[in-house]
């Protein structure tokens, strides 16, 4: 039985850039390279995941650890993480009942946070672990192009500009000095605006 990959808070998602090529021989002095995103909780295990697709890649089944070298390990750092986006991935994973493909798409600041989304409604909808979750493909899509009402309902509707999906702006209590500052009291604090 192989043994459990974690990852949560302390062990979190990230997505890193593996590539490898078969060892050079005599006869064969430039072989091709080949990249892979895989998104792990650390470089040992991106490491893993690569040569497990490269095992099973059919036009390179050729190609495994063993008669293989890895030219760089890297972590990919998203430059844009201020703005929220919408993500669809392409999911196959191994159910109980056979391999089954899926679309899901999430909004989230970062393609990890969304794969992170992913993987956490993976386990508590499907109980599908890390291990039988493959990525095939993810993507930044338009608004227009979303399908899942989940991720409709954020978006801004051009035929009703007036019904715009906003959150309240929480009240923001001034900072109130050490000295003037009671310890217990007597009231409520009050946390809205209105």
């Amino acid at each position: 039985m192989s043994a459990e990959i974690h990852y949560g808070p302390k062990n979190p998602i990230t997505q890193y850039e593996v590539i490898g090529r078969p060892r050079p021989k005599d006869g064969h002095d430039r072989p091709p390279i080949y990249r892979m995103k895989i998104f792990a909780p650390n470089k040992v295990v991106a490491t893993s995941r690569f040569w497990y697709f490269m095992k099973r890649n059919e036009q390179i089944s050729h190609l495994k650890k063993s008669s293989g070298e890895l030219l760089s390990v890297s972590e990919i750092a998203e430059t844009e993480t201020t703005t929220v986006k919408n993500y669809g991935i392409w999911v196959r994973y191994n159910s109980r009942s056979g391999i089954t493909n899926m679309y899901k798409e999430y909004r989230d600041t970062t393609l990890v946070g969304a794969v992170h989304q992913m993987l956490q409604e993976m386990a508590s909808r499907h109980k599908a672990r890390y291990q039988q979750i493959h990525i095939i493909k993810t993507a930044e899509i338009k608004d227009e192009d979303c399908k899942r009402p989940n991720t409709k309902q954020f978006l801004d509707d051009p035929e009703q500009p007036d019904k715009v999906l906003r959150f309240p702006p929480i009240l923001k209590r001034p900072k109130i000095e050490k000295k003037y500052k009671k310890r217990f009291s007597v009231t409520r604090p009050k946390l809205f605006a209105y």
